[in-house]
């Protein structure tokens, strides 16, 4: 099944890549879930998702827990950038239903001006084929220890 994890995590990110290619940022996703009206963009990248999923981005201190609340972190997240996409760079199988996926985000801050593009590292954990937890980090060594991989 890991090569089978690694195939999931990356078609969720590609999904996530075309979700972020023809989004209207003026729109709310979170609301868009809520009316029970997912957008047929959105509706791809959280089928790989586990209806309990948990994400903590790099970004935020918070966990978002569901797909709804995952929905206010896309919308906080869109809030403050602008012209924001990713890439996913590799996605390596570590077992236990775990893959590491290091992904390539670029965005403007939306009142700064400032360009930046940066590589976030994940633990992806799945469960029954569907992406459970999706822990990120800013540093490669942070996300090896939480995975218990030594350098």
């Amino acid at each position: 099944m890991s090569q089978g994890n690694v195939e999931v995590v990356q078609r969720f990110f590609d999904a996530v890549e075309r979700l972020l290619e023809a989004w209207d940022t003026s729109r709310s996703l979170r609301g868009e879930m809520k009316a029970g009206d997912i957008p047929p963009e959105a509706s791809e990248a959280l089928g790989y998702m586990s209806p309990e999923a948990e994400w903590n981005p790099a970004f935020s201190s918070e966990t978002y827990r569901g797909q709804v609340e995952m929905g206010r972190g896309w919308d906080e997240l869109l809030e403050i950038a602008e012209n924001y996409s990713l890439k996913l760079l590799e996605a390596t199988d570590l077992a236990d239903d775990r893959v590491l996926a290091v992904f390539g985000p670029s965005l403007e801050g939306r009142t700064s001006g400032i360009h930046v593009n940066a590589a976030i590292f994940a633990v992806v954990t799945l469960e029954d084929g569907l992406i459970r937890r999706l822990d990120e980090y800013t540093d490669r060594r942070d996300v090896l220890e939480a995975a218990g991989i030594a350098e």
